[in-house]
């Protein structure tokens, strides 16, 4: 119980991690509790609807209904230089076999300088150039089981440009730390989750 509380790999034994988080003083896990209730002052206190509610150190979606639980899945979040950044917003769509727009930081630092190594790199990822702005070209991924979003992604308008969505890298949501994306949100059960918000 106290390696799944703490969001470690749950194996019942002592291992190096296990001892680390036994060993945190208690002073340290009351000024941890401070920053989370400060941070739970900028959400929504009252909630009598359907919600979700993202645990990002957790690596878990909940599924509420006014304060009742209803479901859980796993989620990946954003890497350290990458964080999820906390924030409220209202689920507005769901699309379906979504193209992916690859955003301006990544393209940069990751689409740019694949392409200059190998010239096939748009075409191999199932991308397209759809235009080009300030001497950067607008690129996005074409739907389907390989895009990056998956089948299916969740649109919450905000500022941050970051929403839910499926994923093609299963294989993640094994992991018991899951902080392996960009920022937006990978959701291990997308089609349920579609369900849930469609009824």
């Amino acid at each position: 119980q106290f390696q799944e509380r703490n969001g470690l790999k749950v194996n019942g034994s002592f291992d190096k991690e296990t001892i680390a988080q036994l060993n945190i003083p208690l002073k340290n896990r009351i000024k941890q509790i401070l920053v989370n209730m400060e941070r739970s002052r900028w959400l929504p206190v009252t909630l009598n609807t359907d919600y979700l509610a993202v645990n990002i150190p957790e690596f878990k979606l909940h599924v509420y209904h006014a304060d009742s639980l209803l479901w859980s899945c796993k989620v990946v979040v954003g890497q350290t230089v990458h964080p999820t950044t906390v924030f409220y917003g209202e689920v507005k769509y769901v699309v379906f076999r979504p193209y992916w727009n690859v955003p301006p930081g990544i393209l940069r630092n990751e689409v740019l300088p694949a392409m200059k190594k190998n010239p096939n790199y748009i075409s191999n990822h199932h991308m397209e150039i759809t235009g080009y702005s300030n001497g950067l070209p607008i690129v996005r991924q074409k739907p389907g089981p390989a895009n990056a979003l998956g089948l299916v992604k969740f649109v919450f308008p905000n500022r941050y440009n970051i929403y839910l969505h499926d994923t093609p890298s299963k294989s993640l949501f094994g992991e018991s730390s899951r902080a392996f994306s960009h920022g937006c949100i990978r959701v291990g059960e997308p089609a349920k989750l579609a369900r849930f918000l469609l009824k």
